[in-house]
């Protein structure tokens, strides 16, 4: 009897100790990538020299990609007078020139995304009403107006391929009314 009462004992004190152990957690899956824009900034980029502008059809251009968007009456560009930068982390910049017209500056704008510009001639300007910062450089040549080009825009290996649809391809439709196409 003695030896029962000692194995009940024991297999409480087991049985207590397995219960009042914390279950152990199973490992947490590893949360979304985000995926976040992390441009490689490997170049410098500079607003095209004044001599490189063509106009066609009241719109200045340049070679890069370079062009305006409001039309112009200049015919002819005096001189660069600088640029702005506008954006979070990275933005657009705008070359801006003078025409030989009474009428506004010219504002050369390109596709690239372009990095915030720091030293030279750039000086933060103020944040506009969504809170993008603005710089302007203020200078009467490109090359004082230098700004980080984004030579690949951001690369997410976690993102499974996807693959194309072949609209061409007749796929069976299922359901009560089903016909084949």
């Amino acid at each position: 009897m003695r030896k029962t009462a000692i194995l009940f004992g024991f297999s409480c004190v087991l049985a207590f100790t397995a219960c009042s152990e914390k279950p152990k957690q199973k490992p947490q899956a590893p949360k979304p990538q985000q995926i976040v824009a992390k441009p490689e900034y490997t170049k410098m980029g500079y607003c095209p020299a004044a001599n490189t502008l063509r106009m066609t059809n009241m719109h200045w251009a340049a070679p890069g990609g370079w062009q305006t968007i409001t039309p112009s009456f200049s015919k002819h560009i005096t001189r660069f007078a600088g640029a702005q930068w506008k954006g979070y982390t990275n933005g657009k910049v705008a070359c801006i020139y003078t025409g030989d017209s009474n009428d506004f500056d010219i504002a050369l704008q390109t596709n690239q995304l372009v990095g915030e510009p720091a030293g030279m001639n750039w000086t933060a300007s103020h944040k506009d009403q969504v809170g993008q910062q603005i710089y302007n450089c203020a200078s009467n040549q490109p090359s004082n107006c230098g700004f980080p080009i984004a030579v690949k825009t951001w690369q997410d290996d976690s993102t499974p391929d996807i693959k194309p649809i072949n609209l061409d391809e007749k796929v069976p439709v299922v359901g009560p009314q089903s016909t084949q196409l």
